[in-house]
């Protein structure tokens, strides 16, 4: 820990991280320029544990319980089961 090296190396994601929030249930929630938002299992030497794609990129989010609302560069905001990885709806912009 004091010498400053990484423990771990891993590439999540293909765009930059814009959105990180733990859940109840153990998981790390991300959200990125991508187009995805993936949870993690920190207990399970954070193992990908789904992936969900969103209409454009990821900006903002937050976790409520098991469901995970983000808001992406098009104007949607989705929302997300996170125990099936299936979106349960979204509002869109004209």
């Amino acid at each position: 820990m004091r010498s400053h090296n990484p423990i771990k190396f891993m590439k999540i994601h293909g765009g930059a991280v814009n959105f990180i929030e733990p859940s109840m249930s153990g998981f790390v929630v991300t959200g990125s320029a991508d187009k995805t938002i993936k949870t993690f299992d920190i207990f399970n030497d954070f193992k990908c544990v789904s992936t969900m794609k969103t209409t454009d990129a990821v900006f903002c989010g937050k976790v409520l319980e098991n469901i995970v609302i983000v808001g992406c560069g098009d104007g949607n905001i989705l929302a997300y089961d996170l125990d099936n990885g299936q979106c349960l709806y979204g509002y869109g912009v004209d």
